[in-house]
C-alpha cells in the first residue's frame, strides 16, 4: 500500500488511532524551535506512538516485565521517575522470539508511511543503548562526555546549561544516548552518581568480568544487558557489592585430591565448616563475605564467591600444583542468566545447596519469632524447633524434588550444628 491510496480522513497506518490528517501525512516533526526541543518532541512522538500500538499486550505482563529489569536492583519497586529507564528498555532492546525489539517490529510495519524525521529518530532509538558516562565538560548547553566502556567521547544535548564544577565533583551519568543527525541527546531520564570513590573502577571491572563471560562487542553487551547495568549503577549508588554467585570448578585425580586437601588443611586463611553428602566445605578466614567457599569432592573442587571482590583475592589457595581459582572453568554465574551445561548440572546444584543453606541460617523467619536458625540453635530445644519448622515445609513440597532434596540438605546442616 503507498500512501496515495490512504485516504484523509483514513487511519494513520503509523497506528497512532488517529486520522491520516491529523498524524503522518505532512507534519513536520524536527522543524522550528531549539534543536534540543525539536528532537525531544521527535522522541515523544515516537514513544507515544509505540505506546498506542503495543500498549494492550504490554499490559498484560508489565508486572513481569518491570520484575526482570529490576533484577539485579536493590530495589524490588521501579522508582517512577525511573520508569523511562524501563520503558526505553522495553521498547528498544528486549527481543522476542523471533530477535526484533518492539521497536524493530514498528519499524517493519510501518516505516514506509512515516516522515523522514520521524524514521531517523526511531532509527536511532533502535540503535541506541543504556550506557555509563563520565561527565569531561560542559559548556552553555552543551555536554561533553566519555563512554565508560568504549572510550568514545560525545557532545550532548542539552534543555539547559549543565552547572557543575566537573574537576572538583566528576560525576557519571547513566543514560541512553541518541545519536541523530545534528547532534546526541539524551533520552529519557539520566542517573547521576558522584565519582569520587571508585565508582568509575566498580563499573568498569563489573562489565570487565561480563565480557569475560560472554563474546562480542563491547556494544552488544550493552545492548542486551541494560537491567544488569541499570543494576550496577544502582549497587554503586547505594556503595553495595552486587552478586556475581560465581561457581568454578577443577577435576581432580586421587593424587591431586589428596594434594589440594592437604593444602586446605594446613591453609592459614580457610576454616573446615562440614562434611555432607561428601564434599567437604571450606570458608574464607581471612576475606569474610557473604558467602565465600570451596568444596571438595570426591573427583572435584568447586568454589562458590559471592562478589567479584571475593573472586579476586582467591589467588594462592590450593598452592602452585593447582591453577589459579578465577581461571578455573565456569560452571556458572549470576550474570550469565542461564542454566549450567549439563555435565556441571550436579556440582552446581551441591554448591548452590550449601549457599542456599548458609543464607538461610543466617536469615531471620517469622516463624521463629523474628530470630535467625542459627540465633534459636543457642537456645534450649532451640535446635527441635528448627528442625521442625522444616518438618512442616517439606510436607507443603510433597512430590517437589529438587525443594525436598534442599530441605534434607538443610536437616543434615542442622543436624551437624545441634551434635
Amino acid at each position: 500500500m503507498s500512501k496515495a491510496k490512504i485516504g484523509r480522513n483514513d487511519p494513520c497506518p503509523c497506528g497512532s488511532g488517529k486520522k491520516f490528517k491529523n498524524c503522518c501525512i505532512d507534519l513536520n516533526y524536527g522543524t522550528g524551535g531549539d534543536l534540543f526541543s525539536r528532537y525531544s518532541q521527535t522522541i515523544t512522538e515516537i514513544k507515544l506512538k509505540l505506546e498506542a500500538i503495543y500498549q494492550r499486550e504490554i499490559k498484560k505482563i508489565s508486572s513481569d516485565l518491570e520484575q526482570r529489569f529490576l533484577s539485579y536492583s536493590t530495589e524490588d519497586n521501579l522508582k517512577t521517575d525511573h520508569e523511562s529507564l524501563f520503558s526505553d528498555w522495553l521498547w528498544f532492546d528486549m527481543t522476542d522470539n523471533s530477535g526484533l525489539t518492539l521497536a524493530q517490529d514498528y519499524w517493519q510495519a510501518h516505516a514506509d508511511y512515516m516522515p523522514q524525521p520521524l524514521k531517523e529518530c526511531l532509527q536511532a532509538l533502535s540503535q541506541s543503548y543504556l550506557s555509563v558516562y563520565e561527565a569531561i565538560d560542559s559548556r552553555d548547553t552543551r555536554l561533553v562526555v566519555r563512554d565508560l566502556f568504549t572510550g568514545q567521547e560525545y557532545s550532548i544535548i542539552l534543555k539547559e546549561t549543565f552547572a557543575a564544577d566537573l574537576n572538583a565533583n566528576p560525576l557519571l551519568l547513566l543514560g541512553r544516548l541518541v545519536a541523530l543527525t545534528e547532534g546526541n541527546v539524551f533520552s529519557g531520564m539520566v542517573l547521576i552518581i558522584p565519582n569520587n570513590d571508585g565508582q568509575a573502577e566498580y563499573l568498569s571491572s563489573h562489565f570487565s568480568y561480563l565480557q569475560k563471560l560472554i563474546p562480542g562487542s563491547t556494544t552488544e553487551l550493552l545492548k542486551a544487558n541494560a537491567d544488569l547495568l541499570y543494576g550496577l549503577f544502582d549497587h554503586c549508588q547505594h556503595k553495595r557489592h552486587i552478586h556475581i554467585n560465581d561457581i568454578r570448578t577443577f577435576k581432580l585425580d586421587t593424587a591431586q585430591r589428596l594434594s589440594l586437601q592437604n593444602e586446605l588443611a594446613a591453609s592459614d586463611r580457610l576454616t573446615f565448616v562440614h562434611d555432607i553428602e561428601d564434599v567437604c566445605w571450606y570458608e574464607d578466614i581471612l576475606n569474610p563475605a557473604p558467602y565465600k567457599r570451596i568444596g571438595l569432592g570426591e573427583d572435584y573442587a568447586v568454589t562458590f564467591v559471592s562478589t567479584l571482590a571475593d573472586l579476586d583475592n582467591w589467588d594462592g589457595i590450593g598452592g602452585d600444583y593447582f591453577p589459579g581459582l578465577k581461571d578455573w572453568p565456569l560452571v556458572n554465574s549470576r550474570f550469565l542468566r542461564k542454566a549450567p551445561p549439563p555435565e556441571y548440572l550436579e556440582i552446581w546444584y551441591n554448591a548452590v545447596r550449601d549457599q542456599e543453606t548458609e543464607r538461610w541460617l543466617h536469615t531471620p523467619h517469622h516463624e521463629l519469632d523474628d530470630k535467625t536458625p542459627l540465633e534459636l540453635l543457642q537456645e534450649e530445644n532451640g535446635g527441635q524447633q528448627v528442625l521442625e519448622l522444616l518438618d512442616r515445609f517439606s510436607d507443603r513440597l510433597e512430590g517437589v524434588r529438587e525443594g525436598r532434596s534442599l530441605l534434607d540438605y538443610m536437616r543434615q546442616r542442622i543436624i551437624e550444628l545441634i551434635e
